[in-house]
């Protein structure tokens, strides 16, 4: 074979072939290009988008919605879509419901009784 390697003592030793044992392509990054959007979420989205574009599909969506046979958590979604959901706001007291106390710090300064 033309791949064998003579040594100096006169035999022939075939070199060992190197394998890629990684799983991942030589040269190239692992996982899906950028910007491509992942196959299943793609075909999900495609599912789901012919479902809800389905009259048959709304016409019983909305009977069960007039029934009261939709569970409250996806009514209140279907409010969210179409008038936007509310925004939440968050109170911050301070100890015992008091005036909150906030302390700054230069940086590098030292920081005494911290």
């Amino acid at each position: 074979m033309s791949s064998d390697v003579p040594t100096s003592d006169g035999k022939t030793v075939r070199p060992q072939s190197v394998r890629n044992t990684s799983g991942l392509r030589r040269g190239g990054s692992p996982g899906r290009p950028k910007g491509v959007p992942n196959k299943v979420t793609t075909e999900a989205r495609a599912a789901c988008t012919q479902l809800v574009d389905d009259p048959v599909y709304r016409a019983k969506l909305l009977d069960d919605l007039r029934e009261r046979k939709v569970a409250p958590a996806i009514e209140c979604l279907l409010w969210y879509y179409a008038k936007g959901k509310p925004k939440d706001s968050v109170e911050v007291t301070g100890a015992a419901g008091g005036a909150l106390t906030v302390v700054l710090h230069a940086e590098g300064a030292p920081r005494h009784g911290i």
